[in-house]
């Protein structure tokens, strides 16, 4: 899960990164 970048005021790109990486995941799993 990741968490809104608004709750990250210094590392908005940390949540971004994380979210890409959970919706790669994501897609990863459905694949199976």
């Amino acid at each position: 899960m990741s968490v809104p970048c608004l709750w990250y005021h210094n590392s908005c790109m940390y949540d971004r990164l994380v979210s890409f990486t959970d919706i790669f995941y994501s897609v990863e799993f459905n694949k199976w």
